[in-house]
């Protein structure tokens, strides 16, 4: 949707609840509602009093939500935000209407690609030199003054935020963004795929975000270089104990560049998949009940084994290339198609129903092929191109080839 469309989608909208809302305003105010919000700035207050006019303020934050544009460069609750303030200035002067919404439109529309650099301490890495140690769209390193944006290492006060970390490990990313809340969404989705890259050739350990991969503990600073602002979220934990050290150094950071990794770098359909799977790998190893870890890995085989358009027929389809692709023997292939297949069948019992219990053995076989297939991809990454439908066609072929039945 283009921006003319956008405003006059978001003013269709807008018109449908505004009279609503300013008759509400005139209400007592120990009116029963469901939804308010006042801004002491306008003077205005928001009543919605029923589904009805719920639902009419939701399609309104859904036009912004729903618009790729935005949603893409600006996180749901900035959104939501926008909406209410645009609402609070209408009901102050109504006559201002459509100035307001363009006005709203154009400046996000502008700074929906603002340059933000983020980055996050890690936990349980180790590094042994002074190189960068790219993962996909993420780089790991010891911090250095001079990594930090030009703003931030030439202002003493900004500088001073970051002190604190310089020689140590971090993970950092640049990415485009219309706010830093979106920044952070997307820097943390980076740095997960990227760490989840590390432990899927490293199963043992659990390189980390300071605080845990997950949940929103750690601290990860955003700085805005278009604007020259900076944000960070200042809560985090201290290490995880006991748990393996990943050692990172030129010998084994060119084993990992020999095994394909830089090709995640390329924009293809191949890393588009692999990044993907990686987020459910990260999902999988982490989850503790042996039915939604079973599930997560799954959905890994599924996701390298078939092409989107693939609706019917996954059993067969996917036990049947996992089998071609990772099995040296006929044998064997019989014997991993067996096994995919029984993985497959009670991953149907756990979907219809969602029990939490299940064979843990055979969760962490599951998790064992998913592992499998994703190196395999990556290690054929640069033979294909980045061509999914290529690699697929392949294992078909083998098939078609006599290897299995």
């Amino acid at each position: 949707m283009d921006k003319q469309k956008l405003i006059i989608k978001l003013r269709e909208n807008l018109d449908l609840i505004i009279p609503k809302l300013i008759t509400n305003m005139n209400l007592k105010p120990n009116e029963p509602h469901i939804f308010s919000s006042t801004n002491f700035g306008t003077g205005t207050t928001i009543k919605i009093l029923n589904q009805t006019d719920f639902e009419r303020f939701e399609n309104l934050n859904k036009v912004l939500i729903d618009t790729e544009k935005m949603s893409t460069s600006f996180s749901e609750e900035f959104l939501r935000n926008e909406i209410t303030t645009l609402i609070h200035s209408v009901l102050k002067d109504p006559s201002h209407n459509d100035i307001l919404i363009t006005q709203l439109i154009d400046r996000l529309w502008d700074h929906s690609l603002d340059e933000f650099f983020a980055l996050s301490e890690i936990e349980n890495i180790q590094i042994l030199d002074d190189q960068n140690y790219d993962f996909i769209d993420s780089s790991i390193k010891k911090l250095k003054k001079e990594d930090l944006p030009k703003v931030v290492s030439q202002t003493e006060h900004l500088y001073q935020t970051y002190q604190e970390i310089i020689g140590k490990p971090v993970i950092i990313t640049k990415i485009k963004a219309g706010e830093p809340t979106k920044a952070e969404e997307k820097a943390r989705q980076s740095f997960l795929i990227s760490l989840n890259l590390i432990r899927l050739y490293v199963p043992s350990a659990k390189p980390s975000l300071k605080g845990g991969l997950l949940q929103n503990w750690q601290t990860i600073r955003v700085f805005n270089e278009t604007k020259g602002e900076l944000r960070q979220n200042s809560s985090h934990v201290g290490d995880i104990s006991g748990v393996k050290v990943v050692i990172l150094n030129q010998r084994n950071y060119l084993q990992l560049k020999e095994f394909g990794i830089d090709q995640l770098k390329v924009n293809n359909r191949i890393s588009e998949v692999v990044k993907t799977c990686l987020y459910w790998y990260g999902l999988g190893i982490d989850e503790k009940h042996y039915s939604p870890r079973l599930l997560n890995f799954v959905t890994i085989l599924e996701g390298s084994l078939k092409r989107k358009s693939e609706k019917t027929d996954l059993s067969k389809t996917v036990s049947e290339r996992g089998a071609i692709l990772l099995g040296k023997t006929f044998e064997q292939r019989i014997s991993i198609r067996e096994e995919l297949k029984e993985i497959y069948t009670v991953r149907c019992t756990i979907v219809h129903t969602a029990n939490l219990d299940g064979d843990v053995d055979l969760a962490n076989r599951a998790g064992g092929y998913a592992r499998g297939v994703l190196i395999k991809l990556i290690d054929l990454s640069k033979k294909y191109e980045g061509h999914f439908d290529n690699f697929i066609d392949d294992i078909d072929n083998a098939k078609l080839r006599g290897n299995i039945k």
